[in-house]
């Protein structure tokens, strides 16, 4: 009897703090932020296969908020908050997904690279 009781809590805590813990859109904007930085940071001239992409990679190593922003406001993002996950979908820059997120975070199945 105790173990039902105490496995029954179990689940009624984990249900809690899934629910207390959804990721909201703004937890999404953060990841992304952060792999567009590290991928903004990762990669060199030299790398880039064209001249355009050149100085759109320069003026985003000059101006990385300002290329954050403007990259952010091409994706569209459609989220519906559940009882205990966030689902969203997204799609810009030639790239779609579907992500669910739960205990704050996200998970993604779509484009490897976000």
């Amino acid at each position: 009897m105790r173990v039902m009781v105490f496995c029954i809590l179990a689940i009624v805590a984990l249900g809690l703090a899934a629910h207390m813990t959804r990721p909201t859109r703004a937890d999404f904007e953060q990841m992304v932020e952060d792999a567009v930085r590290s991928r903004i940071a990762a990669t060199e001239l030299e790398q880039t296969d064209d001249i355009g992409n050149a100085f759109v990679l320069a003026g985003c190593k000059l101006r990385t908020t300002q290329c954050v922003d403007l990259l952010m406001a091409t994706v569209h993002v459609d989220i519906q908050r559940g009882l205990l996950t966030t689902s969203l979908d997204y799609e810009g820059l030639k790239r779609r997904g579907h992500c669910i997120g739960a205990f704050g975070r996200f998970w993604c199945k779509g484009d490897k690279d976000l």
